[in-house]
């Protein structure tokens, strides 16, 4: 057996060019609609069986993290596993860690579920005398959020706070006296983020209507609009706090009589995109105090102790919660706005440690970095680095009064664990690995970094998993993140990766040009150009994979991805002949038609930065995959959910019926309900049979 080279060594692009794909051999076979009684399903679920059934009533993982006050307890949202995890998705519960120092010294760590749904339940933030813990919940109606409340160290029930009628609640925040609710609601036809899976808030509003009846747009957006509240506890008075047309998307408090919010003048999704950021006092009057520099949004406003101060960060962002760049710092007196950013890492989160000190929460390649800045001096010293993921999508952490921090780590080598960091210790207070987790671990192969050159000299980075027991022959899948303004971070293993990891296939996950992690530069040198030269630096990853591993079958080269991914899976294989095979989920594939179904028409827009309706066609043309599809023979499965309103499906079917009409192999694929990526359960299992089978039939691993 060939010894592999350095995780991390930039590797030679000495080999051959890379030649097309053998032609298939098989007759083309139709794909069964229902795939519950094949082989492969069962060998799926057996694997995600490994996962799900250890769980059952059990914690299984840990998001939406708060101390309370004192550093004493820790409450967070905890996925209880359900037997039926084949039907639906887990419900989170509420649950309290303690932290409290036992008489012998020794750390009680007593974990306890305080909440019983029936549905979910999220966010817990506790008052700031500690005396209440108050959360969302959808008990009363699923899929839609009202505001509850504890006492804490009470028997009882959980009381709901006063509703916010035809709404949904997303977030809220606590005055910092304790006697204010900010709360920010959405509209029952407000749109959700693709980056939480598209659709709208309420559904699609087709509950206890005839089938018949039809849906209807006429361009009215009154049942869309976002809206902040002050609830008075004491009193349990609701009062809404914005305007007429003013929608927030973010919001927290600014001392005790004001709110900073990100904010538009339209509730429309793709109205996100021109968001500023706004102050507003309790009267309802409203004042601009930062717009973003041209093509950038901003995100997560965090106010300092004192009031004076807002951090805010500012970045080119694909997707709406997605947030990773430079930092704004504004007076919001003086009028004065400072900039912090790096050249080589993203921020994704700061924190006030006081009034002159925040706590930067960065991503640099496929590490997170926390730094400390002096807002004064600008200088900033390196608090703590780690190669795990770290928090949630983005790396991100909570800080407790004592100065240590609260976060979930998580590896392709070690499932999720909820930890505390005291300076360079690392102390795990709950594990949620299980026997099932060490059995899939046993049939995976390690991760490493695999490092390359990009046409023009440029470094790039990907995430290089190679299987248990490495063969000559080896089939290749490039799995491709979405964004295109987002990245592969080090994760715990699932979905694809885990699936065909395990079934003998090496996975490249590239972080080309446009991914987060690597500063402004690299992440903005998209714009403009999606297809251009990020798709030339995946390409070229897979030439220097090749080169260095050449126990890699060059006539077993796929590619995979989803949302902007999928676009990626659409495209590369009409630019080469190499793909064996491809899979891509809620793709972009004619940038036109995309433009005028999307609910986020801005953001073609703003990264192909060209117009939709020039009759010279331009970018819109020359960068839409349908226009070359089936240019090469290489079959391509197209997956897409038939609620998904950033993605419509028919972008799917558009791309499907081109590559008939030319006479490539293509399978057209639409999951009802599901929306941007499939979500729920059992469509995600549907989704990973197929997919697997669809490889497996062209490029046998």
């Amino acid at each position: 057996m060939r010894t592999a080279p350095p995780a991390s060594a930039t590797a030679p692009m000495q080999a051959p060019p890379l030649t097309s794909a053998l032609p298939r051999k098989d007759k083309k076979r139709p794909m069964q609609r229902d795939l519950r009684s094949t082989p492969l399903w069962q060998k799926v679920d057996a694997l995600l069986q490994e996962v799900h059934d250890p769980s059952i009533g059990k914690i299984s993982g840990a998001h939406d993290i708060a101390s309370s006050p004192d550093g004493q307890q820790i409450a967070f949202a905890g996925t209880v596993g359900i037997a039926k995890w084949r039907e639906e998705s887990a419900p989170s519960r509420i649950c309290v860690l303690s932290l409290l120092t036992a008489p012998g010294g020794e750390q009680a760590r007593h974990v306890e579920v305080i909440t019983a749904g029936p549905l979910t339940d999220r966010l817990p933030k506790w008052s700031p005398d500690g005396q209440m813990l108050a959360f969302l919940s959808d008990r009363a109606q699923s899929g839609i959020f009202q505001l509850y409340g504890l006492r804490v160290g009470r028997l009882g029930e959980a009381v709901q706070f006063s509703a916010v009628e035809n709404c949904s609640v997303e977030d809220f925040h606590w005055s910092a006296d304790g006697s204010k609710i900010l709360i920010q609601s959405a509209g029952l036809a407000a749109d959700k983020s693709d980056a939480t899976g598209s659709g709208h808030v309420g559904g699609d509003g087709s509950d206890g209507l005839p089938k018949w009846m039809p849906s209807v747009d006429d361009g009215n957006l009154a049942d869309a609009w976002r809206a902040l509240w002050v609830l008075y506890v004491k009193e349990e008075k609701l009062h809404k706090l914005t305007p007429k047309n003013v929608n927030p998307w973010e919001a927290s408090w600014c001392a005790n009589d004001q709110v900073v919010m990100v904010a538009s003048d339209a509730p429309g999704e793709s109205d996100w995109y021109d968001a500023t950021l706004r102050i507003m006092d309790l009267k309802g009057q409203v004042e601009v105090l930062y717009s973003p520099k041209s093509k950038r949004q901003v995100s997560l406003p965090v106010v300092s102790p004192g009031g004076e101060l807002i951090a805010v960060i500012e970045a080119l962002c694909s997707d709406r919660g997605l947030a990773a760049g430079g930092l704004k710092v504004l007076d919001v007196h003086r009028n004065i706005v400072r900039e912090f950013h790096f050249e080589d890492m993203d921020i994704t989160q700061s924190i006030w440690k006081s009034d002159s000190c925040l706590l930067l929460v960065c991503l640099r390649g496929f590490e997170t970095v926390v730094e400390e800045l002096d807002i004064v001096t600008g200088q900033t010293i390196t608090a703590w680095t780690t190669s795990d993921g770290c928090g949630s999508i983005y790396p991100s952490l909570v800080l407790l009064p004592s100065g240590a921090c609260v976060t979930v780590l998580q590896s392709w080598a070690e499932f999720p664990k909820l930890v505390m960091l005291k300076g360079l210790t690392v102390e795990t207070l709950i594990s949620f690995s299980h026997e099932g987790h060490k059995k899939i671990q046993s049939q995976l192969g390690p991760m490493t970094t695999h490092t390359w050159k990009a046409q023009d000299g440029l470094e790039i980075q990907g995430q290089l998993i190679m299987p248990k027991t490495p063969k000559k022959g080896m089939g290749l899948i490039v799995s491709v993140h979405g964004g295109p303004t987002f990245c592969w971070t080090n994760t715990a293993p699932g979905g694809f990766s885990m699936v065909l990891n395990s079934s003998g296939y090496v996975i490249l996950r590239p972080n080309p040009r446009g991914s987060t992690g690597r500063g402004k530069a690299f992440t903005e040198a998209v714009l403009g150009d999606m297809g251009g030269l990020d798709a030339q630096d995946i390409l070229s990853g897979i030439e220097s994979l090749c080169t260095t591993y050449p126990d890699i079958d060059r006539q077993k080269i796929g590619v995979l991805g989803g949302s902007y991914g999928g676009f990626m899976a659409s495209l590369l294989p009409t630019l080469t002949p190499i793909f064996a095979a491809s899979v891509s989920l809620s793709a972009v594939t004619d940038w036109h038609s995309f433009h005028t179904t999307s609910n986020i028409p801005t953001f073609d827009q703003l990264y192909l930065d060209a117009d939709p309706y020039s009759t010279a066609g331009g970018r819109y043309l020359s960068l839409s995959p349908i226009m070359a599809a089936g240019k090469y023979a290489t079959p391509v499965l197209q997956l897409a959910g038939d609620a998904d309103l950033a993605v419509p499906c028919s972008q799917a079917v558009q791309y499907h019926r081109a590559l008939l009409e030319r006479g490539v192999e293509s399978a057209c694929v639409i999951y009802p309900g599901e929306g941007h990526g499939v979500g729920g359960f059992p469509a995600q299992l549907d989704v990973l049979v197929r997919s697997l089978g669809w490889l497996e039939r062209f490029m046998p691993g």
